[in-house]
């Protein structure tokens, strides 16, 4: 009646829906002393023929099956998704949104629990509802989420499903952003390799808009015509000396993680300030090119 081995997380992927063969169900404290009450009725109904004992016994059994049929049904047909969370540096939290909808009309009440942290879910009538779990982070890298388990003991608190989930996904955190202004002096005199914002004979091409960049490159004209937010890249930043980024502006000695931290900051810096510039890691440099944000951000995450 009872599936009593351990079942293996399942892994989750876009728009899985749970059917009962994924869920745990075994009785709660309260369960098995009715069960074990149900047990002691049929077997002195038994011994001493006593037919409103049978009647009794039959109906407990009958609530106990019920019970279960009803528990099982708060978890059966759940859809769960999880929607991607932003950039994530080293000493931040990681957004983890989960996505919990139903194609039944039936109301469920049950708990999200992570790393120890439960949260109540409570859904009605083919609603989706969206949570969230914060998850600490302490170094850059990828970090590989924890398990997620779906629990209820509802509608009587007989029995208790239980559903554990592996998210089958990875987060990487770019390192932690520091400030530091000791630089040698080699690459000082291509600093400031700011831009002008020139009009629009002079684009180049258009790259994906990118939180923190300056309003000034939004492709506007575009935006109103297709809805996308997109940014511009134009022929002048080609000509003019790009702001450098090196590793060697950093004494020799110092370690992959603070370099890493300090060009992240100086990175950002330069995005904020709408800068062309150039990143020189050992073996690789990562000049203007579109979304060079982000490789440069998975870069420094990804450096040994």
């Amino acid at each position: 009646m009872f599936p009593w081995s351990h079942k293996r997380p399942l892994v989750l992927t876009v728009n899985e829906t749970f059917s009962w063969r994924e869920l745990v169900v075994t009785p709660t404290h309260a369960g098995f002393w009715l069960l074990f009450l149900t047990v002691a009725v049929w077997f002195g109904a038994l011994n001493y023929a006593i037919s409103l004992a049978y009647a009794l016994s039959f109906w407990l059994f009958s609530f106990l099956i019920i019970s279960l049929l009803m528990a099982r049904q708060q978890l059966v047909g759940l859809k769960v998704t999880r929607i991607e969370c932003g950039e994530v540096f080293a000493g931040d939290s990681v957004a983890v949104t989960l996505t919990l909808g139903t194609d039944n009309k039936k109301g469920r009440v049950f708990y999200v629990i992570c790393e120890d942290i439960a949260t109540l879910v409570q859904m009605q009538d083919q609603e989706e509802v969206q949570i969230t779990i914060n998850l600490p982070t302490y170094h850059r890298g990828y970090l590989s989420l924890p398990e997620i388990i779906l629990f209820t003991n509802g509608p009587f608190g007989l029995m208790k499903t239980q559903l554990t989930l592996q998210l089958d996904e990875r987060v990487l955190v770019y390192p932690h952003p520091v400030k530091q202004d000791l630089l040698q002096a080699e690459h000082l005199g291509s600093e400031e390799g700011s831009i002008s914002i020139k009009g629009e004979d002079d684009l180049s091409f258009l790259i994906e808009h990118e939180p923190g960049q300056s309003p000034k490159l939004v492709a506007w004209k575009t935006y109103a015509k297709t809805g996308k937010l997109l940014d511009k890249r134009f022929e002048t930043e080609f000509s003019s000396n790009p702001k450098m980024i090196s590793y060697h502006d950093y004494p020799a000695g110092t370690s992959i993680e603070h370099m890493a931290s300090y060009m992240c900051q100086r990175v950002l810096d330069a995005e904020q300030a709408a800068q062309v510039y150039t990143v020189e890691l050992p073996n690789q440099i990562i000049s203007l090119q579109p979304n060079q944000r982000g490789i440069v951000l998975t870069t420094l995450g990804l450096w040994v």
